[in-house]
């Protein structure tokens, strides 16, 4: 009983070792003793200076207590590790020296006080270890995430001491073979309570747990926070009828759409909508020709049925049909109009059509009687294509084009016959030094430019084309055609 006395006595006159804090905007005595595990009335008496205990101020400094804290004389912060396995007293000592940014630890046990071998699966996410924990200089908080042999690898080295967790290249320290190495609780529950939890057991909370802000429900199971119920616009009871209101009154079609809308209690249709013909009455009044809500179909469209095909509609602006067949008597009272010429013999002609077809135009077909020409032999250099040659045509019809094309014996050559500045002939190449020449017939309106143009992939200059000839006979559209 006498030591007993003894030893609490000891603790009791044993002096408080103290560190400095800087005050945080936020902080109060209390809450500062409480992350101290001290008391308001030890902080004072370490703090002579404070005159009002409900009175400090962000940026001063603060003396708290520091390695020796009541309790803390026989106890040491050794549970945590896994998130999924619970690991309550583990501590063992380094095998190796360890350098200051090494990521394996090696250890010399990785047994529990009751001989459960360790493994990846019991740390998984991570184990937190203090390293010379019992040094105040040396003592560094590290977070690994697998267990090979006897070592911790994976190894996140110089926690934050304080705060959220964060590698700190100050707190990154040099330790030796035989340093106290034991699981530290911080920075797992930091991170657990951070955590999505997963509740397994009926919670009973003593007040309403809240939401962030923002955070509203998005699956059918998430629990919905008072705002955003509030912004739904609901039924009102379960038994809420035509008669019955609630927040929303239900009403027949014909009552919406005769109603006049109220803020306080707005009106929606009960029932009676359809997807396809209103053949049957909409209404429970059985009144024939009563409103109805119509409902797209399967395909998102609405039938057909639900329009008065007898009625008369005008339109006001352009109407596109893709593809339309009328078999009623149809009257325009405009004619309508097409963007393009008709391409079969049973779609219509638009008046730009009929009018090419000039009595007394001059019309061209393809032949061999020359018309034009430019001979010169031109060159080319570079791989792209170039315009080299070009004569512009006044007649409309088929021309007969033809231009002779060489290259260097090695290099390839390419030419083709272009249509203002668009290649409509067939693209053609050489690498030989004889000129062969080309033909193709292809149709022409008043005013093209029939072009030839050149491209290289040699290096120099190349000549490469010439004679370039427009072959064709002019007739003119007399307007008939004897048959016999």
């Amino acid at each position: 009983m006498k030591k007993i006395l003894l030893i609490l006595a000891l603790l009791i006159a044993m002096p408080v070792s103290a560190a400095s804090y800087n005050i945080q905007v936020g902080d109060t005595l209390s809450k500062i003793a409480a992350n101290f595990n001290s008391t308001v009335t030890q902080l004072l008496q370490l703090n002579q200076h404070i005159d009002n205990a409900d009175l400090i101020y962000a940026g001063d400094t603060l003396e708290v207590p520091s390695a020796i804290r009541g309790a803390d004389l026989y106890y040491r912060p050794v549970f945590g590790g896994g998130a999924g396995i619970p690991i309550t007293d583990y501590e063992t000592t380094l095998t190796t020296s360890l350098t200051s940014t090494a990521t394996t630890i090696n250890v010399a046990s990785i047994t529990t006080t009751d001989n459960h071998v360790l493994t990846t699966a019991d740390i998984s996410p991570a184990i937190y270890l203090v390293l010379d924990s019992d040094s105040s200089t040396k003592k560094e908080i590290v977070k690994c995430t697998t267990i090979s042999s006897t070592s911790f690898t994976g190894c996140t080295r110089g926690l934050a001491f304080y705060g959220a967790e964060s590698s700190v290249a100050a707190n990154k320290k040099s330790h030796s073979a035989g340093s106290m190495v034991v699981l530290s609780d911080v920075h797992l529950l930091f991170v657990s309570l951070n955590a999505e939890q997963s509740w397994t057991r009926i919670q009973t909370f003593n007040i309403y747990p809240e939401s962030g802000v923002g955070a509203n429900p998005t699956t059918t199971w998430q629990f919905a926070p008072k705002g955003y119920v509030d912004g739904v616009a609901i039924q009102g009871g379960v038994t809420s009828t035509e008669a019955l209101t609630g927040i929303v009154q239900l009403g027949t079609p014909t009552e919406v759409a005769s109603s006049t809308f109220d803020a306080e209690e707005p009106t929606v249709v009960a029932t009676d909508t359809t997807t396809s013909t209103p053949t049957y009455s909409c209404d429970s009044s059985g009144t024939a020709g009563a409103l109805c809500i119509p409902v797209a179909e399967n395909d998102g469209k609405l039938s057909q049925t639900w329009l008065d095909l007898t009625e008369a509609y005008t339109f006001t602006g352009d109407m596109h049909f893709a593809s339309t067949t009328f078999t009623a008597s149809t009257t325009w009272d405009i004619l309508p109009e097409y963007d393009s010429d008709p391409i079969g013999n049973d779609e219509a002609v638009r008046k730009s059509y009929v009018d090419s077809f000039n009595p007394n135009a001059v019309v061209a077909f393809a032949s061999d009687t020359l018309q034009a020409s430019s001979d010169t032999a031109v060159g080319v250099s570079g791989p792209s294509y170039l315009l080299k040659k070009q004569i512009n045509f006044y007649r409309e019809g088929v021309v007969r084009v033809t231009f002779d094309l060489k290259s260097n014996g090695s290099s390839l050559t390419y030419a083709r016959i272009y249509k203002n500045d668009v290649a409509v002939g067939t693209e053609r190449s050489t690498t030989s030094a004889s000129y062969t020449t080309y033909s193709e017939d292809l149709s022409f309106t008043a005013g093209d430019e029939i072009q030839i143009y050149m491209k290289t992939d040699g290096g120099g200059t190349i000549t490469g084309v010439q004679n370039f000839r427009l072959y064709f006979t002019e007739t003119t559209n007399t307007g008939y055609v004897v048959i016999l």
